[in-house]
């Protein structure tokens, strides 16, 4: 941990890194399985990647909260060089679509993909988002909302240096000050054992299309940790009788152990309560409702281009 610090720090995003960030982004998921999975070729990851984390970060500071982290690169040109990212949705806040077209990045990825891979991205996307809805009713239908950390990447040269350990660090640190339930997804089996680390589990996990041999995607919950000030007060009251810090430090250990059962106990109920819920794979109906919704965006782009040409 202590390495990793050395080698930078968290800062808030600052548009100004705009170009370093998308670098970053794109080259983090170079190889991860997903895309290496419906984009088998990596000259043309390269050429996508880009315009997808573009789209990204073209709507996460504007309402979001985005972090980079900054520090010295590998050859020493740059003391503030971009080595990694993370986009946090914070809780009750809602997606546009419409700020994710704006600068026509999906449209070039759907140059670059054709139809049939744009279908099956578009079809992913759509059940991650079903799926996020699912794990998180709960605490949708009680109107507490989440957190959704929706992009975590460090740069590739600096990858297995401990900066995803100290992002990460940061982000359950916030969420457990404010007592928020974070959710994400990952389709990348290393990830799984880092995010367990911080209190994440694996509410669901399926492939990523109907595929056998697709990669197996995680959907996994965080609930924050109870707040300790109690705890500490008590303890730190009692701190001049030593027969009592005992006793305390008993009811600590109790309570931790009382803790746990009881989040063991609500997490084993949350995979249930998925597992029940969740529908199968079913992309040839989903993918049809995909295709009208795809079709009737591209020709209405069409005619906006139309009369642009015909007005200007």
């Amino acid at each position: 941990m202590d390495k990793a610090k050395e080698q930078g720090a968290i800062h808030p995003y600052d548009a100004s890194r705009y170009a370093e960030a998308i670098g970053v982004s794109a080259r983090a998921f170079q190889d991860d399985p997903n895309y290496v999975y419906f984009m088998p070729d990596p000259k043309l990851r390269r050429q996508v990647l880009p315009y997808i984390k573009r789209a990204y970060l073209n709507v996460f500071p504007k309402h979001k909260k985005s972090v980079l982290f900054i520090g010295p690169d590998a050859e020493g040109k740059n003391a503030h060089a971009v080595k990694g990212l993370m986009l946090i949705t914070p809780p009750l806040v809602k997606d546009n679509p419409i700020d994710y077209l704006k600068d026509f990045s999906v449209f070039k990825v759907l140059l670059l993909l054709g139809v049939r891979t744009m279908y099956q991205l578009l079809y992913t996307l759509d059940r991650l988002d079903n799926m996020e809805h699912l794990v998180m009713d709960d605490l949708r239908e009680s109107g507490k909302g989440h957190s959704h950390l929706a992009l975590l990447g460090v740069d590739t040269c600096y990858q297995g240096k401990g900066l995803g350990t100290v992002l990460l660090k940061h982000l359950t640190s916030n969420l457990d000050e404010n007592q928020h339930a974070c959710y994400l997804e990952t389709g990348n089996d290393r990830n799984v054992a880092l995010y367990k680390r911080f209190g994440f589990y694996t509410a669901y996990k399926e492939h990523v299309c109907a595929d056998p041999a697709a990669p197996v995607m995680h959907y996994m919950r965080r609930d924050p940790k109870p707040s300790t000030s109690s705890n500490n007060n008590s303890t730190n009251s009692n701190s001049t009788n030593s027969n009592n810090n005992n006793n305390n430090n008993n009811n600590n250990n109790n309570n931790n152990n009382s803790n746990n059962n009881s989040n063991k106990n609500k997490n084993e109920a949350v995979v249930a309560r998925v597992k029940k819920a969740v529908k199968p794979l079913n992309p040839r109906s989903d993918l049809t409702k995909l295709g009208v919704v795809l079709g009737l965006t591209l020709a209405i782009l069409a005619l906006a281009f139309f009369l642009l040409v015909r007005l200007f």
